[in-house]
């Protein structure tokens, strides 16, 4: 707003309270353009001293008009105010309660870590406990075998025979571990 050299202390004080004369855009609101005009007017007439009875009635009511302007204006800034406090104090509470979601989400994520190296492990395991159960049928396969031979009346030449059949059942090789002496048996 720019100030006029000719322009009394009370029409500047007017023009800000109204936000209206020089410096302000007043077209798009023509009453307010309207009734800003006719209160200068009138403040000019009574500064000059020649307000008549009647401009002084219509300058009360514009003054009662201004002052609750000015009230209503208060009020919405206690509105605003108030709607300002509210929306940081729920932006704080907010953020408050985000703090624990955080951090389940972080013992979420190490929970879930720890639970893929402990399905990892169960695995293996699994893999490892299907190949000793294979290795078991296998031994108990060949162990009926030499019992069934034994009852036949076989007996294998040395312990070192039956070690190389083991150890080749063992070592999942079921075609080395054909003995020659048992196959003479058969």
């Amino acid at each position: 707003m720019t100030t006029q050299p000719g322009r009394s202390r009370s029409a500047r004080l007017l023009d800000a309270v109204t936000h209206s004369g020089p410096g302000y855009d007043t077209t798009p609101n023509a009453t307010a353009s309207n009734t800003t005009s006719r209160l200068h007017h009138l403040l000019d007439r009574m500064q000059r001293g020649v307000l008549l009875p009647e401009e002084a009635e219509q300058l009360a009511g514009l003054v009662r008009l201004l002052q609750a302007r000015v009230t209503d204006q208060d009020g919405a800034a206690s509105v605003t105010v108030s709607a300002v406090r509210l929306m940081n104090e729920a932006g704080a509470q907010r953020d408050h309660a985000e703090a624990p979601v955080r951090e389940l989400e972080a013992n979420t994520a190490t929970v879930q870590d720890a639970l893929a190296a402990v399905t990892g492990q169960c695995r293996s395991l699994e893999a490892e406990l299907v190949t000793a159960r294979s290795t078991i049928d296998r031994v108990r396969d060949l162990a009926g075998r030499y019992q069934m031979w034994h009852e036949g009346g076989w007996a294998p030449s040395s312990a070192a025979d039956v070690a190389r059949e083991y150890r080749a059942v063992l070592d999942e090789q079921p075609d080395s571990a054909v003995n020659t002496s048992r196959t003479t048996q058969s």
